[in-house]
């Protein structure tokens, strides 16, 4: 229930309906009518602006024939996770498109500039995929790829499963300043830890990754190595 409202009232997912308040579904991400591309990517904001939520818009003014304001869009900002928490949710998606392994390695830029995303699939009763999404961000930029068909019952599983990731590089590569960092927050410790046990790395573990962790989480000395 926290989930729902959540997505409902703190996101802003318009189109969730009561049936959508179902762990496993709202996991994974089903809803009962989807969820618009707009609402969708806005959600991303806070895990690269340290945890602040703006709603979305389409323009910033209008201007008359002599260049006067007659409609201005209002900036409304909410802030709605801890800065702590959307780092650490900032690195994870960073790893994301960072890491050769990573679903969204496809996205990793190359002028410098790091990124943060997520891919996305949608199939239908079938099995079949009807829908291939990406959703990611740079220290100047959000904004998400889509590809699908206006009718679910249409299949694009001959697409390449990164071809989404590869779309939004190629803009992003196009408008993004060079070497561009996201700004950490430093309540977060970044640690390495043991890989086989998970606790803080020893000097003799023979393998090791880099952990971020608030400060009252941070892992005891591994006690194996």
């Amino acid at each position: 229930e926290n989930s729902f409202d959540f997505l409902k009232n703190r996101l802003h997912f318009s189109s969730l309906t009561d049936d959508d308040c179902n762990v496993s579904s709202m996991a994974m991400g089903y809803f009962t009518k989807g969820v618009s591309l707009t609402e969708l990517t806005s959600s991303y904001q806070m895990f690269g602006n340290g945890g602040t939520y703006y709603n979305p818009k389409f323009y910033k003014r209008v201007l008359d024939s002599d260049g006067k304001v007659i409609i201005e869009s209002e900036n409304i900002s909410e802030k709605i996770i801890n800065s702590d928490d959307a780092w650490i949710m900032n690195r994870m998606l960073f790893y994301n498109v960072e890491m050769p392994d990573g679903l969204g390695f496809s996205a990793k830029l190359d002028n410098g500039s790091e990124a943060i995303g997520k891919t996305g699939t949608v199939d239908n009763e079938s099995g079949a995929d009807t829908d291939k999404l990406f959703v990611g961000g740079t220290p100047e930029y959000l904004s998400a790829v889509w590809i699908g068909f206006d009718s679910r019952g249409s299949s694009i599983n001959d697409m390449k499963y990164n071809s989404p990731s590869l779309i939004w590089k190629n803009i992003m590569e196009k408008i993004s300043e060079k070497n561009q960092k996201f700004e950490p927050d430093k309540s977060v410790a970044e640690i390495e830890y043991c890989k086989k046990t998970g606790q803080r790395a020893s000097e003799k573990c023979p393998e090791t990754e880099t952990g971020y962790y608030k400060p009252d989480t941070v892992p005891p000395k591994c006690n194996i190595h």
